[in-house]
């Protein structure tokens, strides 16, 4: 639209120009009163606009806009006169006036212009060129063209004044324009500065024909100096429509432009070149040479002067600027040592990734409050752990991790209300310290607000985690009397809860039985004899779609001959951590295919029996060799058996544990994974190994009913798996609505309390084996 206006205006002022030019050709009265104004009223309207809508300095379009105004009103008042008085204009005086108004608003139009530049050029070396150009002019013009008016214009009246006024305004128009050449001539001038320039010396040409031609009787009203009046306006007008619609192009009146004192040469070259040519073309004149000489000599030594002034003023504004700046330095040197000394200690406190305190001042602070601790005080030390946090950098990054390490500090951060220290001491390890008269209530208070606010979802786009806690608490002066005391046993604690679960908190003082029951459960698992102390109990497992049995897992039962029964959680986590697991497991291995040899082969049936593996038995280079030991030994089919491992062994990754999955694989039998949907990373290996079965987790189970997230990610399991061809079952059903929303969703598998209880080998061979026999 802007180009297309653009194009409009640049035709109007074509087609009008054209017809003003044909009217002064033939000098047409009428048509020359009522053209000649239209166009500098055009002018004045485009300049005025592009001064009002530009950045550029607004008087310079101001003065120049003015200069078409009053131009347009002698224009309107002559024709006035002309046409409706009938009265000839040509020797009034009142028409001296204003179309020397013209000339002075261009005059200060371009002065305008160089106040703008003022800042940057000396002001009194610009005056003397301005000066001196116009005089070195002036003095070229009236010794080739005007001498013989001479006499004329000394004659003392208002008519020859205005003239010579209007000479003089020409003359000073004419230096600024040769100064305005000279200070520019090696920069590039934009397009708005050429036009400009063009339209200033198109005026001022055209007026000092002009002023030739009124001096000589040859002006004729509505000729051709007419129209190159109104084309030096409408010149004007055209740096107006170009700031106006190529506003990407401004003139930059803010870039040093000069001064280019390299110039000054050039100069004293032109004021010796107007002499020449006068003699050249009017001859040699002594009076014309001697004012040329003057100018000259005068320009030079004035020159000179103001170029030594300005050279010792430029040292000096040198000398004050290198101080200045050397103060700047020094000022901005100490102010950076500063920062830097600020951030070196920042940088020894901080960790450079939560932002909290670092391992090293955290212990620094405990050391402290330790030798400052008044006797009615306590400190707490709370040893927080992140559950299972490896699984996530492993299966989504580095960066992923310590963005959720970052969220969970700022938690805890939002957590310290007590202004107690928080520090982050090592990969997913935070420490933080209470000091004060705090009762153990107020420190589970604290920690339940801790574990509440990290549990919350983080969402991470486009992941989401659920992060869980162990907290280990330790206290001063009850649990020990140095830090490195309190911080080892802050972390045994610690370890404690992460065995009980998630968000689990365990204070030191509650585990000294714990612990002494942990070593008297060893010592009783080294001297165990396994077939008179150990047994195997057997939990169903019934096909959902028919309510089929399939199979049954085989759970392992310690009843000690002192103590009792001694629960799986309590024995398998020790015989894991002293390699017990592994006789142990071996002898699970044997009475698992023995048993499933016997009831299959008796009641000529095709059960399963599910075995759990541990991380360290699949670890053992004897694992595979044994099951195909025992699969000979009892001669059974190998897709009698399943190989359950728990979901964390799978997420290892391990070469070791895939060439175990793949020879357990090799051997017949299939592989379950336990525990599914506990772990981070549930998904990430479904396409390493070859499973067969997924059992998903009771934790999982227990919520079908109530929650429907919990539905939808069991849903998302079964799909995956039916997708794989991957069978799913469903552990520690307990309830007819549960499995009736599994049946919903499409689990294949269930077992569970609703079915059975885990039962010794004769129950339940009595409970379910003779029942099947008995029914076919």
């Amino acid at each position: 639209m802007a180009k297309r206006n653009y194009y409009i205006i640049q035709l109007f002022l074509t087609a009008y120009f054209t017809a003003y030019l044909i009217a002064a050709a033939k000098e047409s009265v009428i048509w020359g009163d009522i053209l000649s104004p239209l166009g500098a009223i055009s002018s004045f309207i485009l300049l005025l606009i592009a001064g009002l809508k530009t950045e550029q300095p607004f008087f310079i379009w101001l003065f120049a806009s003015l200069a078409c105004f009053s131009y347009a009103a002698a224009d309107i008042l002559w024709a006035f006169y002309e046409l409706v008085l009938r009265v000839q204009p040509n020797n009034m005086d009142i028409f001296l006036v204003l179309y020397l108004l013209p000339s002075f608003f261009v005059a200060l139009s371009l002065y305008a212009f160089f106040v703008t530049q003022k800042s940057y050029w000396t002001n009194y070396q610009l005056t003397l060129d301005i000066l001196a150009m116009s005089a070195a002019l002036l003095t070229l013009i009236w010794t080739v063209f005007l001498h013989k008016q001479f006499e004329m214009l000394t004659a003392l009246n208002i008519h020859n004044t205005l003239v010579f006024i209007s000479l003089l305004t020409d003359f000073f128009i004419s230096g600024c324009l040769i100064v305005l050449f000279l200070l520019l001539h090696k920069d590039k001038i934009p397009v708005i500065g050429k036009i400009t320039f063009t339209a200033f010396v198109c005026y001022v040409l055209t007026d000092l024909a002009y002023n030739y031609l009124y001096l000589q009787n040859l002006y004729t009203p509505h000729s051709l100096i007419d129209a190159f009046f109104i084309f030096s306006l409408l010149i004007f007008a055209q740096a107006g429509l170009w700031e106006l619609y190529k506003p990407e192009k401004p003139l930059k009146t803010n870039q040093t432009i000069g001064p280019d004192y390299s110039s000054s040469k050039l100069k004293g070259f032109i004021l010796l070149l107007a002499p020449i040519i006068a003699i050249l073309i009017n001859g040699f004149n002594f009076a014309s040479f001697l004012v040329f000489s003057i100018i000259f000599m005068a320009y030079q030594f004035l020159s000179n002067y103001i170029q030594f002034s300005i050279n010792n003023e430029h040292l000096l504004a040198q000398e004050k600027a290198m101080n200045t700046l050397l103060e700047e330095r020094i000022a901005e040197r100490t102010f950076a040592l500063q920062q830097m000394n600020q951030y070196l200690d920042i940088l020894s406190k901080e960790d450079s990734i939560t932002k909290l305190f670092n391992r090293r001042h955290i212990f620094d602070a405990i050391d402290s409050m330790l030798e400052k601790n008044e006797p009615a005080e306590s400190i707490f030390i709370l040893y927080i752990d992140l559950d299972r946090f490896k699984a996530i950098n492993d299966s989504y990054g580095h960066d992923i991790g310590d963005q959720v390490l970052i969220e969970i500090a700022n938690r805890l951060d939002n957590c310290n209300q007590y202004n107690g220290l928080l520090a982050r001491v090592g990969g997913d390890e935070f420490v933080f310290v209470l000091r004060g008269q705090y009762q153990y209530d107020d420190i589970e208070t604290i920690i339940k607000i801790i574990i509440q606010s990290c549990s919350e979802p983080i969402i991470i786009p486009p992941y989401q985690f659920q992060v869980s806690l162990s907290i280990g608490i330790t206290q001063y002066p009850t649990d020990a009397s140095e830090r490195s005391e309190l911080i080892k046993n802050a972390d045994i604690a610690m370890y404690h809860s992460k065995s009980q679960g998630f968000n689990r908190y365990t204070f030191f003082s509650a585990i000294g039985q714990k612990i002494y029951r942990r070593s008297e459960i060893e010592i009783q698992l080294k001297k165990a004899v396994y077939d008179n102390e150990f047994e195997l109990y057997y939990q169903p497992q019934f096909s959902i779609l028919d309510n089929k049995l399939i199979g049954m897992e085989a759970l392992l039962r310690w009843n000690h001959p002192e103590q009792g029964i001694i629960f799986p959680d309590d024995f398998i986590p020790i015989a894991e951590e002293t390699g017990e697991i592994i006789p142990l497991g071996a002898w699970v291995i044997h009475q698992a295919i023995r048993q499933i040899a016997q009831w299959n082969k008796c009641y000529n049936l095709q059960l399963k029996m599910a075995i759990n593996i541990s991380p360290q038995q699949l670890d053992s280079v004897n694992l595979i060799s044994h099951l195909e030991t025992m699969i000979s030994q009892y001669d059974i089919p190998t897709n009698w058996l399943d190989i359950e491992i728990t979901e964390s062994i799978a997420m290892k990754g391990e070469i070791r544990a895939e060439e175990i999955f793949a020879m357990i694989s090799g051997l017949g039998a299939s592989i379950s994974i336990d525990d599914f949907g506990t772990g981070y990373s549930s998904l990430s290996y479904l396409k390493h190994y070859s499973f067969d079965r997924i059992k998903i987790d009771k934790s999982l189970i227990d919520n079908v009913t109530t929650d429907y997230s919990t539905v939808q990610i069991i849903k998302a399991i079964i799909m995956i798996g039916k997708a794989l061809g991957i069978k799913t079952i469903a552990e520690g059903v307990e309830y007819q609505e549960q499995l009736k929303i599994l049946a919903e969703l499409g689990c294949d598998e269930a077992q569970g309390y609703l079915f059975s209880r885990p039962l010794p080998a004769s129950q339940f061979e009595q409970l379910f084996l003779q029942r099947i026999s008995s029914a076919v």
